[in-house]
């Protein structure tokens, strides 16, 4: 077991057992669907390919935003709003850094 969970957190993904698992004992779910759009992000930076990359936080943010998805993970905001960061696009950048911190934006 100790090991499965080793090898879990060092891959950064999730199956679709451990997610029925954590839903079934009250813990909030995690979408797999997220999670496989989050690991083809990170390939495509890996890559060098960072409008890929870009594009595919796009996707899981606005899939959310729309209704068409669970709600955005709190690592798709705050991994989306370091992209933008490093773009210079600050005003995108703040809300999604607030939002991944699951904090309110200071009035």
């Amino acid at each position: 077991m100790r090991a499965t969970s080793a090898r879990r957190a060092r891959a950064g993904w999730t199956t679709e057992g451990v997610s029925a698992f954590d839903e079934m004992s009250g813990s909030p779910p995690v979408s797999v669907r997220q999670q496989a759009m989050r690991g083809l992000a990170k390939i495509a930076l890996e890559r060098g390919d960072r409008r890929a990359g870009k594009a595919q936080y796009e996707r899981i943010l606005g899939k959310a935003l729309i209704g068409r998805g669970p709600p955005a993970e709190h690592w798709a905001h705050s991994e989306y709003a370091w992209l933008v960061f490093e773009d210079g696009d600050l005003a995108v950048c703040k809300p999604h850094t607030h939002l991944g911190r699951r904090w309110p934006l200071p009035s």
